[in-house]
């Protein structure tokens, strides 16, 4: 049994209730947009760091990228050298840059991407040394032996780059030693560099040919 009788119009509720529904629905949509937000935020901050480490990515790729292509070039200039029948002594007598630029390319390759080379220095050298004369008993009539010649590297070559890890460098100066074009192999440093992300080591490797 009703103790109390709403007189208040019945069009005045109606609108005090669709106010308070308003309100409550308000809450609902605020609360679901600040979820959205907080979404969309975190996603934009994924893609935009990928699309940074992407950008870091493709401008390490370049150098292995022209390395590339001069090791195209190379390959062409090999094959008119053959072609010619000159090949082998251009090989042995010069030691063409394009070769030794042909292996550097598809040494870096067997790392995968994981290896960059970002400076070649070329040195060679002129010079012979001289070891001593054998002693030996003068005879009547007899010259005495001529010198023998110890012949020094004829080129030292420096690679300076970076790497992901050691197992890149290693994989790299594996592949410069079993190209058989050097004499020595021979990594000088793998220092790790602080402000990079992700890690990145830089490396130097000296060649002798």
């Amino acid at each position: 049994m009703k103790t109390f009788v709403n007189l208040l119009p019945f069009g005045y509720r109606r609108r005090d209730l669709f106010r308070a529904r308003l309100v409550q629905w308000c809450l609902v949509w605020l609360a679901c947009a600040t979820v959205a937000t907080g979404t969309w935020q975190v996603k934009r901050s994924r893609y935009l760091s990928s699309l940074r480490a992407m950008e870091a990515a493709q401008s390490r790729y370049l150098p292995l990228a022209e390395l590339s292509r001069q090791r195209d070039a190379a390959r062409k200039e090999l094959d008119r050298l053959h072609a010619k029948g000159t090949i082998l002594e251009q090989l042995r007598d010069e030691k063409p840059i394009l070769t030794l630029m042909g292996v550097v390319s598809d040494s870096a390759r067997k790392c995968k991407g994981r290896l960059f080379v970002n400076d070649l220095s070329f040195e060679r050298h002129e010079r012979r040394t001289e070891t001593a004369r054998p002693q030996s008993r003068k005879s009547k009539g007899e010259s005495p032996p001529p010198a023998a010649k110890k012949a020094e590297p004829w080129a030292t070559v420096t690679f300076k780059g970076d790497a992901l890890d050691n197992l890149a460098i290693a994989t790299f100066a594996a592949g410069l030693r079993d190209a058989g074009l050097f004499r020595r192999v021979e990594l000088k440093s793998s220092v790790g560099k602080k402000a990079s992300l992700p890690a990145v080591r830089s490396f130097v490797v000296e060649c002798d040919i």
